[in-house]
């Protein structure tokens, strides 16, 4: 004789978290894997591009005082494109972060409103807000960890517009 279970996961207790920013308070309880992939992702290619920045800085520096090699020369143009990448990555970036605050709201029952959330926040902001809401329901103390010893979901720099270090 077969026994049927059913399940309601629409129905599944959550955790509800209350976050104040600016003037408002949000209730979030559903986090969307959208949110985990698309913050996720960032997370990646910020990794990356630091990653080949700090590789070809670190040519630069053994190369030395040989300024103006034929190596040297490369390296910087080298250097060059990949600072223009970086500038592009920093555009989707943003539109990134606007689409996962997108989602929260969506999926927690608010509209979103770009306007507000333009006006009234800052990158900083927006990154910790996602940040808060994926580590909902991580008990305290016990978040994953990647290999710098930041939270998996952390707000290290995803890069800033120049990330030459030169200015």
């Amino acid at each position: 004789m077969d026994e049927t279970r059913r399940v309601n996961l629409n129905e599944k207790v959550r955790t509800i978290l209350e976050i104040e920013i600016s003037d408002r308070t949000f209730r979030i309880s559903r986090v969307v894997t959208g949110v985990r992939q698309l913050y996720a992702g960032i997370l990646t290619d910020a990794g990356t591009y630091m990653q080949r920045v700090g590789e070809l800085q670190g040519k630069l520096d053994e190369l030395g005082d040989a300024k103006d090699s034929e190596e040297f020369i490369r390296i910087e143009r080298q250097l060059e494109v990949l600072t223009e990448e970086v500038n592009e990555f920093a555009e989707r970036k943003q539109a990134e972060l606007m689409r996962c605050v997108e989602l929260l709201m969506s999926k927690n029952g608010y509209e979103y409103d770009r306007d507000w959330w333009t006006e009234n926040t800052d990158e900083t902001d927006i990154k910790a807000f996602i940040v808060e809401c994926l580590n909902k329901d991580v008990p305290s103390g016990s978040k994953k960890k990647t290999g710098g010893g930041e939270s998996l979901t952390g707000s290290g720099s995803a890069l800033s517009s120049d990330a030459t270090g030169r200015t």
